[in-house]
């Protein structure tokens, strides 16, 4: 599944993986809330709303990976409310990030999500909030880097079977010794397409190993910009996606 990582202050980062079974079909949506906004809205299936990911123009972004209850995504999102419908609030109506904290609150308090990581980051910071069962913890995080993957942090839940662990293991080593003022776009282009002995942060079709990167995204936060492939393409190069103008 995914791998998700952020540069406080700087950069919001993610690989999307899906497992084989499902639709890798995806959307880069360009629309205006409360503030202009971009994003991609993952297609799992029919039944799935909002965005996989986003910034808006006063530099908020968020994005989310999948930790759910006993099953799959796809049913998961057939039976429950998908958090990219709250991804998709934050970035059409948060101003700051305490403002998109609160936007993910009022959601989480109020109907069951899928659940995951929601990831939410600004000039101001970093905020992790987990959610599954009804039950969620925010953190404000304090550190230049938070790496994440398909596991909790905080909330306790019975660990994954999957890789998760592996490539979470395996972004900290790579962001090992670094400082945030170190990271640019290239260096995390390289991370997110890392394919190591002990873990694959990107997964190709040709692993077989149930699951594919479908696509990459880096958005610049001063820069108010997204660094948009569709990685299921073999032939896809990277886009530059800017909020449209008002």
């Amino acid at each position: 599944m995914c791998t998700l990582g952020s540069v406080r202050g700087r950069y919001l980062f993610k690989n999307r993986d899906m497992e084989t079974g499902n639709s890798f079909r995806e959307e880069i949506v360009l629309n205006i809330r409360r503030y202009s906004y971009v994003g991609i809205a993952g297609k799992t299936n029919e039944f799935e709303r909002g965005l996989n990911s986003g910034i808006n123009e006063k530099g908020i972004a968020a994005a989310i990976t999948y930790v759910g209850p006993r099953g799959s995504l796809s049913g998961n999102i057939e039976n429950r409310i998908p958090r990219g419908i709250i991804v998709e609030d934050i970035v059409g109506n948060a101003g700051n990030l305490l403002e998109a904290a609160e936007i993910a609150q009022w959601h989480l308090s109020r109907d069951p999500h899928v659940g995951g990581n929601i990831v939410i980051v600004s000039g101001e910071g970093i905020v992790s909030i987990e959610e599954i069962d009804r039950r969620f913890a925010v953190a404000f995080i304090d550190s230049e880097f938070f790496l994440q993957s398909n596991h909790f942090l905080n909330l306790n839940r019975p660990p994954d079977e999957g890789d998760s662990p592996e490539r979470f293991a395996a972004i900290n080593r790579l962001f090992a010794g670094k400082r945030a003022a170190d990271v640019d776009i290239p260096f995390i282009k390289d991370v997110l397409s890392y394919r190591g002995n002990y873990a694959l942060i990107f997964k190709k079709r040709e692993d077989k190993v149930g699951g594919v990167t479908v696509s990459t995204v880096i958005y610049d936060i001063e820069k108010k910009t997204a660094h948009y492939r569709y990685a299921a393409d073999g032939d896809a190069r990277f886009q530059e996606l800017t909020p449209k103008a008002r």
